[in-house]
């Protein structure tokens, strides 16, 4: 049986004592309301985390994907701008970017995506399916 456990909260060590932090979500519905809630993530260290996809699932629900992540980055909680098939390549993704000296958690949709071609075709077999949404 496969098990997820996700956190909604960090702890920064500052100066004289911890900041609680928390990452979240924000969500248009439909008529108008806008719904902000914490954002659950999987924490991966290094301050790097992944975070499930949200949908809107009709006019009054909100339904958390578990087949689509999205990176992110804590401290001060930034998430990458596109979803990612899976958590392993969402895993990947997140750490490979994090590390490379050329990108910034500021990326747009468009220098996300052109990235993470860029990085599917030299770290990932031909026709995976994994390629962002």
């Amino acid at each position: 049986m496969a098990f997820i456990k996700m956190s909604g909260h960090w702890i920064n060590h500052i100066r004289g004592g911890v900041q609680v932090a928390e990452a979240s979500h924000t969500i248009q519905m439909p008529g108008g309301l806008t719904v902000e809630f914490a954002a659950p993530f999987i924490p991966l260290g290094n301050d790097l985390a992944i975070t499930p996809e949200f949908e809107v699932d009709g006019e009054h629900a909100v339904r958390m994907r578990l087949d689509l992540w999205r990176p992110m980055r804590l401290n001060p909680a930034r998430p990458w701008p596109l979803a990612l098939k899976g958590q392993e390549i969402a895993v990947r993704i997140t750490r490979d970017f994090d590390a490379d000296p050329n990108t910034t958690w500021d990326f747009t949709a468009d220098e996300a995506m052109a990235w993470c071609v860029a990085w599917e075709a030299t770290n990932l077999p031909a026709a995976t399916g994994n390629a962002p949404e």
